[in-house]
């Protein structure tokens, strides 16, 4: 802001603000400032501005029109803020009998001399878009997103986001096309002429019921019918119920109290005063038992 313009508007706020907010409501009123003649190039960013600051101004402007017109007499306005020095976006929004312009610069010398263009753009080409005096809101950005969502890249090239936490969605259906890094919580949107299909949920795959072991070295409980192959013994456990390994060894050293297996064709299968009762038609696997049924 040049001094004179500074001193005008110090002079009509009089007293009531000090010289630092009195600067503060200057760059407020030269974001929206009166328009200039032509299009001139905007001034170079503040000395001490650092490549990661930026300053949000949000212009309100009433509108009542279709926002199809809205949108054709305004796109030449988006190629005229992107040559201005600090741009970084600039959005226009459909509010309710209202456009709300939101410009994202550099720094607040960038976006000060960049709103003069916009002005005098829209004084001589968008005045029946948009007209009057807009509602002005702008601020430095003190905390914001460093994710980079929303940048534009190339699908098909290994991270082609520079992060874990974005894929490279495709704005086309070509391969190697352009797209748009989207947070890996979202589902890429469908790209022209290659509609997403619907993809049914599968019922997750009952894992078959393994077949018990019952041959030789296969873990068995003793005294349980068919606990091993015929011809094996559940040896090993101490008492019916323990757990214990189906052997040939049916003989001394191996289970022959009541409840353990046995093969009748075996003398000593049991224990004195004990039978090997057959469990089978054909003979020879049985169960330790005071009595056959």
């Amino acid at each position: 802001m040049d001094p004179q313009r500074f001193d005008s508007l110090a002079k009509r706020l009089g007293s009531r603000l000090t010289r630092r907010d009195a600067l503060r409501a200057g760059a407020g009123v030269a974001l929206g400032a009166v328009a200039l003649s032509k299009i001139v190039p905007s001034r170079a960013q503040d000395p001490e501005t650092t490549a990661k600051d930026r300053f949000i101004s949000i212009r309100t402007y009433p509108y009542t029109g279709p926002i199809s017109a809205a949108e054709a007499g305004l796109q030449e306005l988006v190629s005229v803020m992107e040559q201005q020095a600090g741009f970084i976006s600039i959005d226009f929004v459909d509010g309710t009998d209202a456009i709300h312009v939101v410009a994202n610069f550099l720094d607040r010398s960038t976006a000060v001399a960049a709103a003069e263009q916009e002005d005098a753009w829209i004084e001589e080409y968008a005045q029946a878009i948009l007209s009057g005096d807009p509602d002005i809101h702008s601020g430095d950005v003190f905390l914001r997103s460093e994710l980079h969502a929303g940048c534009a890249c190339t699908t098909g090239e290994d991270d082609a986001c520079h992060s874990s936490r974005l894929v490279c969605c495709g704005t086309s259906a070509q391969d190697g096309g352009p797209g748009i890094c989207l947070t890996t919580q979202t589902t890429c949107p469908a790209t022209e002429g290659t509609p997403v299909a619907a993809v049914p949920t599968e019922a997750p795959t009952a894992e078959p019921e393994e077949s018990a072991c019952t041959s030789e070295g296969c873990a068995c409980i003793s005294g349980t019918d068919g606990a091993c192959d015929e011809g094996l013994c559940c040896t090993g456990a101490d008492l019916p119920g323990d757990e214990g390994t189906c052997t040939w060894d049916c003989g001394e050293g191996g289970c022959t109290s009541e409840g353990c297996d046995c093969d009748s064709r075996i003398e000593g299968s049991c224990d004195d005063g004990l039978s090997c009762c057959d469990v089978s038609d054909s003979g020879g696997a049985g169960s330790c038992q005071l009595v056959c049924g």
